[in-house]
């Protein structure tokens, strides 16, 4: 159930128990709001397809691999000619787009449910994009205009969702018709590009081929919000998406901590990756920056401190991708950075005694 047909049947359901006897309100709610969950479990599942209209054009000697990448994320092109114009032929061309076509088909029985779904693989597909490409990137971009820079990272975006039956007919044409008519013509986007030698596009399969899929289905979150903050333009909102991702992954792995905590991970994690002293001391000072804006809306934010906080994303995304298959729970990952700059051995031998003392207890 969405949490709107949820809020729907608890009103419905609240009205129809006051003539309800006090003593049995409880078991009379329950009773009724499970059946409502049958009811709605019980609805018949439609097929639906839904197109997205990206500003994607790719060159030739990336087709291959775009082709490869997309049924990874349950993602297809779409072709145009394969609409159903039945209704109204004259009207077919606007349905033309210069740029990909993408579909994702699905069965369900809660549109707005399989209408998210849908959003969040292209989204999952664009922030995969975006981190291939930008990871370990700083974009250095200054203007005469700071007002009007657009300091954004990444460029995809859709302009319109288009609903399909199995039949790749409209399920309401006139709506489809006024989306296309007046959604926004896209600039073509410079992604994707495979040109990372870091991290190539084949990675994303051996990815998801885990047995850790908790993780992985973790690991593809933090990737549609890595997509969320690139594709911001403004500074300062982009800035605090990038350090809302970092925090939330940091929590993840250490649960709830102090601003002054979650600060030594964030210097952890680039000490772990080797970035120098002067770049892990400057986290405390854009902490103190954010914290301005938030809690002020006093906005101090620069390109420096969004790419700071933008390469601790990036390191701490990547940390988890890398140990994936060594962990068993997101709990681990907080173990390898507690101990990495460590001298182990006395722990180690430490456990071992106390490994063998739980044996011979147990004997």
């Amino acid at each position: 159930m969405t949490e709107e047909n949820f809020t729907n049947s608890i009103i419905t359901l609240l009205y129809d128990l006051k003539q309800c006897p006090e003593g049995n309100i409880l078991n009379e709610f329950l009773y009724k709001i499970n059946k409502t969950y049958e009811e709605n479990e019980n609805t018949a599942k439609v097929e639906r397809k839904f197109i997205f209209y990206t500003n994607i054009k790719l060159k030739e000697n990336d087709k291959n691999k775009f082709n490869k990448l997309l049924p990874l994320f349950n993602l297809k092109i779409f072709n145009y000619e394969n609409y159903d114009f039945k209704e109204d032929n004259e009207l077919c061309e606007k349905f033309k787009s210069s740029c990909l076509l993408l579909e994702y088909s699905t069965k369900g029985n809660n549109i707005n449910i399989m209408k998210n779904n849908a959003i969040n693989k292209l989204y999952l597909l664009f922030g995969y994009l975006t981190f291939l490409t930008n990871v370990y990137k700083s974009t250095e971009r200054y203007h005469v205009n700071e007002i009007s820079l657009k300091h954004n990272i990444t460029d995809l975006e859709i302009s319109s969702i288009i609903e399909l039956d199995k039949n790749n007919s409209f399920i309401d044409y006139r709506e489809s018709v006024d989306k296309i008519i007046t959604s926004k013509q896209l600039e073509k986007s410079k992604h994707p590009q495979f040109n990372n030698n870091f991290l190539k596009y084949e990675f994303y399969e051996y990815l998801i081929k885990s047995e850790n899929k908790k993780i992985v289905n973790t690991i593809k979150e933090y990737l549609i919000l890595y997509y969320l903050a690139g594709n911001t333009k403004e500074l300062d909102i982009s800035f605090i998406k990038f350090w809302t991702l970092s925090e939330k992954i940091i929590k993840d792995i250490g649960g709830d901590m102090t601003d002054g905590k979650l600060v030594k991970y964030m210097q952890k994690i680039l000490k772990y990756y080797g970035y120098p002293n002067y770049i892990q001391n400057s986290i405390s000072h854009i902490k103190n920056k954010r914290n301005k804006l938030v809690h002020e809306n006093i906005n101090n934010i620069d390109q420096i401190d969004r790419n700071i906080i933008k390469l601790v994303a990036d390191t701490i995304i990547w940390f988890i991708m890398e140990y994936n298959e060594i962990v068993k729970n997101m709990s681990e990952y907080k173990i390898i950075l507690d101990y990495f700059n460590q001298d182990n051995k006395r722990t180690i031998e430490l456990l071992n005694k106390i490994e063998e003392l739980k044996s011979q207890n147990n004997k």
